[in-house]
C-alpha cells in the first residue's frame, strides 16, 4: 500500500487498527485530531470499488458465530473420541492384568500335587484388585478308567466386586502321568 496515491491521498495508508475514514475519498470525519495524515482508501479489486470502514476493523458477529459453530462441530467428535480412547486404555490394562493373573494361577496349579488341587476363591489375588476363582471338576470317563483320574481346572479372573469375567483359562490334569521324564 505504501507508495500508491489514490485521489490525492498521501503516500501512507492506514492499517485496520488505525482510525479509518468515514467517507469514500479519504476525508476524515469532522473533529479529528490534528496531525493525522489523510488515509488512502483500500481498493477492492473484485468490484473495483472502495471497501467500507467496517470491513477493515475486525470480525463481524456472524463471522464470530460461524467460527464458534465450526470449532464446536470439530471439537465435539474429537472429545468423544478422546474419552473413548482413555476408557479403552484402562480396559486394555485390566484385561492384560487379568490374563497374567490367570496364567500365574495356572502355573501354581501345574506345580501342585494331583490330590492337592481343589476349588477355591481368592480375593485381592497377589495384592491386585482382582478376584480369582479356581473351579475343579472331574472330567467324565469312559468307564474303562476311573472317573476320578482326570481333573478339569477352570480359572476365572474378575475385577474385585464385579461379576464380569475378564479372563478364563481351562486345563486338564491326569493322575499318575509323568511329563518330560522317561
Amino acid at each position: 500500500m505504501y507508495g500508491m496515491n489514490f485521489q490525492g491521498a498521501t503516500r501512507r495508508a492506514f492499517t485496520p487498527l488505525e482510525k479509518a475514514t468515514d467517507k469514500v475519498g479519504g476525508d476524515y470525519p469532522t473533529g479529528c485530531p490534528v496531525g493525522l495524515s489523510r488515509a488512502c482508501p483500500v481498493r477492492n479489486f473484485i468490484s473495483n470499488g472502495v471497501k467500507e470502514r467496517g470491513s477493515l476493523t475486525g470480525f463481524t458477529l456472524i463471522e464470530l458465530i460461524m467460527t464458534i459453530v465450526v470449532v464446536a462441530i470439530i471439537a465435539l467428535p474429537l472429545s468423544v473420541m478422546l474419552s473413548q480412547q482413555v476408557q479403552s486404555t484402562f480396559r486394555s490394562s485390566d484385561y492384560s492384568s487379568a490374563l497374567n493373573l490367570a496364567r500365574l494361577e495356572m502355573e501354581k496349579v501345574n506345580n501342585l500335587a494331583y490330590d492337592s488341587i481343589a476349588s477355591g476363591t481368592f480375593a485381592s489375588y497377589e495384592g491386585y484388585p482382582f478376584d480369582v476363582t479356581r473351579t475343579v471338576n472331574f472330567a467324565p470317563g469312559s468307564g474303562v478308567i476311573l472317573s476320578e483320574s482326570l481333573k478339569q481346572i477352570k480359572v476365572e479372573v474378575r475385577k474385585a466386586g464385579d461379576v464380569t469375567v475378564l479372563a478364563e483359562l481351562v486345563t486338564y490334569i491326569a493322575r499318575n502321568v509323568n511329563y518330560g521324564s522317561p
